[in-house]
């Protein structure tokens, strides 16, 4: 059984989720702004009713548009978020300058949603679906202008600007559920901070059943939504003035519940993962952050961004390639951070652990003309590691120390050996950065893993010239 499995299982005999993580690994501002909405199912476009603020205890605003599919109410519904939306960002988009004209932003606006589905929805609804509409107000356009940003870093990992709240609470606990049952933040929650009155796993799976019934995403609950077609209807069918003002409040009294539920459960996930101390490289994740944002804030100066239907065939090479390193290193620091992702990493064979049994400090090696001084550790393992010879590892202790396996070889079985053990001696040579840092002496545990937690930095100096397959009339498409 692998480590993850048997964190579910645990979950699931206890009724209460298991850490996944030692650390907090992401950056989490003092005061997101958080966000809970509903659409009309089917109609991802029309929004329902929504509700922001950055305080726990109430939201600072909502909006409750009664006939989602008049395209002017939703706008005037709109409006009302878009302009808590603008005044939340606006501090954020005053910038300096360093030395070398580069913008630089003292922080990064943060916006968190229940799940994935409200992230995707959000920017669907309020910022690509905004963003050229003609009709839409000044206000809204600004908003649908930083959504949209925000839903192009949203596919990068390790940001922190737009934030699902199940994502970042998966992150760091297992429940268990299946992973698309973990997107019911209500369910997931109750697995992770439950009732403390609930003494027994059955008052806890009672618990966590009835959470399930709740909606904190994009879409409610469709036998609520029965109910509700019926009081829409009736808001239609009512003459302006007080008849129509009493079907409203029906509307705003059947809608509004379910999302202050959603508002505040959301601001509750942000305040768990406060109560974990924040990992070492979640700080420079927060900085690229700080860096993509200050260049945002930049093109506001001349008026509300536009963005390109697709990107150019010098800029998808470049973005392409920075998704890809941010979904390679992002994983590897988590593990180097922390050691209870280090021990998933160990269990599916992307890192070992052994003791140090022998140290070679003097070791030299000829290298073209010269001998140069490589030092060499013997280090005895439970099990042969998965790499062939020649494969460069990464000490966990300090990542930067790269090594590579010279050799392995069985090793005879010892007292204290567990029975399922087979040891193995993995001889490693250090080849880089071996002289800022002490070597692991004789008798210390030590782990090495494959990964790297440094960016490749693959197109990092700007868009690559386009090949002549994608010019036209000499001119790049």
């Amino acid at each position: 059984m692998s480590l993850t499995a048997l964190r579910h299982a645990e979950a699931f005999d206890t009724g209460r989720a298991v850490p996944a993580a030692a650390l907090r690994h992401l950056h989490v501002e003092q005061n997101p702004f958080v966000v809970a909405f509903h659409v009309l199912a089917g109609e991802p476009f029309a929004l329902l009713g929504i509700t922001w603020g950055t305080e726990p205890a109430r939201p600072a605003g909502y909006a409750v548009v009664a006939e989602p599919r008049n395209r002017d109410l939703r706008y005037a519904g709109l409006e009302a978020f878009a302009q808590a939306l603008n005044d939340h960002v606006a501090p954020y988009l005053q910038i300096s300058y360093d030395g070398r004209g580069q913008p630089q932003a003292a922080a990064a606006p943060q916006i968190v949603v229940p799940n994935a589905a409200a992230a995707d929805a959000l920017v669907q609804m309020a910022g690509r679906g905004v963003r050229y509409s003609p009709g839409a107000p000044i206000a809204a356009q600004w908003a649908a202008a930083h959504l949209t940003f925000l839903g192009l870093e949203y596919g990068r990992a390790g940001q922190a600007m737009l934030v699902p709240a199940t994502t970042a609470l998966r992150t760091h606990w297992v429940t268990g559920q299946a992973g698309v049952e973990d997107e019911n933040l209500a369910a997931l929650l109750a697995w992770i901070d439950p009732d403390p009155a609930h003494t027994s796993r059955a008052q806890r799976i009672a618990a966590i059943a009835a959470a399930e019934k709740h909606a904190w995403g994009p879409l409610r609950d469709p036998a609520a939504d029965r109910d509700l077609m019926t009081l829409v209807i009736a808001h239609g069918r009512a003459r302006p003035g007080r008849a129509r003002d009493f079907a409203a409040r029906r509307i705003i009294d059947a809608v509004m519940p379910e999302l202050r539920h959603a508002y505040s459960g959301t601001h509750r996930a942000m305040q768990l993962l406060r109560t974990l101390e924040l990992a070492p490289s979640a700080a420079a994740r927060a900085s690229t952050d700080r860096s993509n944002w200050a260049y945002y804030a930049k093109r506001c100066t001349d008026g509300v961004p536009r963005f390109s239907a697709r990107d150019s065939v010098g800029w998808a090479p470049v973005n392409a390639a920075a998704l890809e390193d941010a979904a390679n290193v992002v994983p590897a620091q988590m593990a180097y951070d922390d050691p209870l992702v280090m021990a998933v990493a160990e269990d599916t064979g992307a890192a070992f652990t052994g003791e140090v049994v022998y140290l070679d400090e003097e070791n030299r090696e000829r290298r073209k003309r010269n001998r140069v001084k490589v030092p060499m550790i013997v280090v005895r393992t439970p099990d042969r590691p998965a790499y062939p010879h020649g494969t460069r590892v990464r000490w966990a202790a300090h990542p930067g120390m790269v090594a590579e396996i010279r050799s392995t070889q069985p090793d005879q079985r010892q007292p204290g050996d567990h029975p399922d053990d087979r040891p193995y001696l993995v001889e490693l040579a250090f080849l880089a950065k071996w002289r800022a840092q002490p070597l692991p002496a004789e008798g210390q545990c030590v782990t090495f893993a494959t990964s790297s937690p440094e960016s490749s930095g693959r197109f990092a100096t700007g868009p690559i010239p386009s090949s002549w397959t994608h010019e036209r009339q000499g001119v790049p498409a």
